[in-house]
């Protein structure tokens, strides 16, 4: 059975070409949902992922994720610190914080396991859509 967080799994891991990062997870959002895009906030994709990554963390670790990304703690996060729709640099966004660390979880969860020789698929994730967004045509294998 395909994950039915998929797309946001293989955004993640590179299959769709990422441009404006908060448009392109609305647009993945607004498939997930059913609902227009117009109508996706960045608060709707944080309740959608938020669900998937505690799900694929402890409470301890969850809790250490969110408070090392809080705007209290900047020093920990520079990296998830700019603003990718607007090209802010130097500007602390605490949504795209969290959008960057649960798309950074995300883009490592094992897809694929060996055992006794044997692959093993632990995430169905099926192929990347491009009614979706773009595909990302330096991927060449998918996941």
């Amino acid at each position: 059975m395909l994950n039915r967080y998929r797309h946001f799994y293989l955004y993640a891991k590179g299959h769709y070409k990422k441009n404006d990062v908060m448009a392109d997870l609305k647009k993945i959002a607004s498939n997930y949902t059913a609902i227009d895009v117009e109508f996706i906030s960045s608060n709707d994709i944080i309740r959608i992922l938020t669900t998937e990554i505690w799900r694929l963390m402890d409470e301890r670790l969850f809790s250490e994720l969110i408070s090392d990304i809080s705007p209290d703690n900047i020093w920990k996060t520079n990296k998830f610190a700019q603003n990718e729709t607007n090209g802010e640099s130097d500007s602390y966004n605490y949504v795209h914080a969290i959008l960057s660390k649960y798309l950074s979880i995300l883009s490592f969860v094992t897809v694929f396991e060996t055992i006794a020789g044997i692959e093993t698929t632990v995430l169905e994730l099926g192929e990347p859509d491009e009614n979706i967004l773009p595909l990302n045509p330096r991927r060449l294998t998918f996941h």
